[in-house]
């Protein structure tokens, strides 16, 4: 489909969706935004906060996250456990193209993601953001994955039963 014009209709932006979910595409874990502010002094561990997070749930959003950031077909990280994709101005308004028929009656509750891409299109200067996708547990974590996981885990939704990270120096 193409992503230089907005999207007109709900359906239109599930077909899309949906069209993505097949393979090559690879479902994930989780998924989300990430913003990294840097400290003051620009030396320690940069502050993170994930203004977006999924975690087994959303798929169709995930599919249109993925194929926006170039991680559908050949680019796909196939064995990868996860991925962390800058989000760029440019993509940023390709989502909001995608998403556009949702803002209407995006909110807190309803349509939540779209609600979040819309705020972030909005804002003049959205900050350094990420793209974050967990496709499996492991033990080796970025920084982001490790927070997504641990601000899964404190909204309950992963389950305590899913592995933990056995290194005492790390988020997990």
């Amino acid at each position: 489909m193409d992503l230089t014009q907005t999207f007109t209709s709900e359906e239109q932006s599930k077909a899309y969706m949906t069209a993505l979910q097949v393979p090559p595409y690879r479902k994930p874990l989780g998924f989300g935004i990430c913003r990294v502010a840097p400290t003051d002094n620009g030396r320690g561990v940069p502050h993170m906060q994930f203004v977006m997070l999924n975690w087994e749930e959303n798929f169709g959003t995930a599919a249109a996250l993925q194929d926006i950031a170039g991680l559908i077909g050949d680019n796909h990280p196939r064995y990868s456990h996860e991925a962390v994709v800058p989000l760029d101005r440019d993509m940023l308004g390709k989502i909001a193209r995608v998403f556009a028929p949702f803002f209407a009656t995006a909110s807190e509750e309803n349509h939540r993601n779209a609600h979040i891409i819309r705020q972030l299109a909005e804002q003049p200067q959205p900050g350094d953001l990420y793209l974050v996708f967990v496709y499996r547990h492991s033990y080796l974590m970025s920084r982001q994955v490790e927070l997504m996981k641990r601000c899964a885990r404190a909204a309950g939704k992963l389950k305590s039963s899913q592995p933990q990270n056995p290194h005492p120096l790390t988020m997990d």
